[in-house]
């Protein structure tokens, strides 16, 4: 669970030295400069020394807060846990004259007997603290009590650094809508929708609407490459395919063998995959499922598809390929696509008014 927040703790001294120990997180936060969360973190572990060290080794430099850092690090060096101390004091007056949270929260860490709080005072510093400190030094009951407070006031305030305690689950609704409330970042909320595992009505209408953004603003590169992690991560393969399906049934054009079993319907009716031995269309043109033709090119009006091939080594050329308009969604063979736009912008289509060709780019085919 530690490790979880960030504080991956691993015992290097002696097992005499209980405050000798190596965090990567401390290192870390010294390389980025952030001396006042690496010296109250190290406070956190009751490592006093290693705090003041922190301090000192920012205050060597030409840090605008050096002087700040050096007289914190003198206050700490006095420290003595004494009743008759008069430290406590003076770390509190201290305290309440510094405006960093951590550095706040180090002062009243040693001043304060309850955890409780302690977190309380100083609900300013990261969650991922507030939970580690939570899980050092609260019992169980303490510990779930305050977990779920603290989640709980996560949700309020939209604060996405508590995907931490609720996860990528339906506890993670609330938060999630506060924060686009709040931001309007659907993006962020729709990335961290994708990345559940959870089936939940939020999940996908959050996606749905950021697939909408991205079709508007003409970002179709975008959204396929949304789309296919998006897929990736439901399906837990890395196949880059893609299937087409039906625009009446959602079925998937499989190319199978078209001779399937009748299919019996719940209101009685029964539907063939193929068609009535008197049809004048060709099995490979209609649906399987449900009996639809398939979609006609815009050009030629002839239905998607040819028949299915026994050799499965020979593939569709490029000419005979089917493409569409990701906005109008009217399309046809690749190479009448090609052909009319090289010399129209709009779509071939009666009474569609959609510029295809101003939208994207139409790359020419290899003949």
């Amino acid at each position: 669970c530690l490790r979880l927040c960030g504080w991956d703790i691993r015992p290097t001294g002696s097992s005499n030295d209980t405050h000798s120990y190596n965090t990567m997180l401390i290192r870390r936060l010294i390389t980025e400069c952030e001396w006042e969360r690496a010296a109250a973190i190290a406070v956190f572990n009751c490592d006093i020394a290693t705090a003041i060290n922190v301090l000192e080794s920012a205050s060597d430099g030409k840090h605008i807060k050096q002087d700040t850092y050096q007289a914190i690090a003198i206050a700490l060096s006095g420290y003595t846990s004494a009743d008759d101390s008069r430290w406590p004091i003076v770390a509190g007056r201290i305290s309440q004259k510094l405006v960093d949270p951590y550095t706040k929260a180090l002062f009243q860490f040693l001043i304060l007997t309850d955890i409780n709080d302690m977190l309380k005072v100083c609900s300013d510093i990261s969650i991922s603290d507030q939970t580690a400190i939570a899980l050092l030094y609260m019992n169980d009951t303490q510990l779930v009590s305050y977990i779920e407070y603290l989640t709980y006031r996560v949700c309020q305030v939209g604060q996405l650094e508590g995907v931490l305690l609720t996860g990528l689950t339906e506890r993670v609704v609330p938060l999630l809508q506060t924060y686009l409330d709040r931001s309007s970042d659907i993006q962020t909320v729709a990335i961290l929708s994708a990345r559940s595992l959870d089936s939940n009505e939020a999940f996908n209408r959050w996606i749905s609407e950021y697939e909408n953004v991205l079709n508007a603003s003409n970002l179709y590169t975008v959204r396929m490459q949304f789309d296919i992690t998006h897929g990736k991560l439901k399906s837990g393969n890395a196949n880059n395919s893609i299937n087409v399906t039906c625009a009446f049934c959602n079925s998937a054009l499989m190319n199978t063998s078209t001779s399937h079993t009748p299919q019996q319907h719940g209101n009685g009716t029964v539907s063939a995959a193929t068609p009535p031995a008197n049809s004048i269309i060709a099995p490979h043109k209609i649906c399987g499922n449900c009996g639809k033709m398939y979609p006609r090119c815009a050009i030629c009006l002839s239905a998607m598809g040819r028949p299915w091939l026994t050799n499965h080594s020979e593939a569709l050329t490029m000419p005979e390929w089917f493409t569409w308009c990701p906005s109008c969604n009217h399309g046809g063979h690749a190479e009448h696509m090609n052909e009319w736009f090289a010399k129209n912008t709009q779509c071939p289509v009666i009474a569609c008014h959609c510029h295809c060709m101003a939208l994207d780019t139409v790359l020419s085919y290899q003949r």
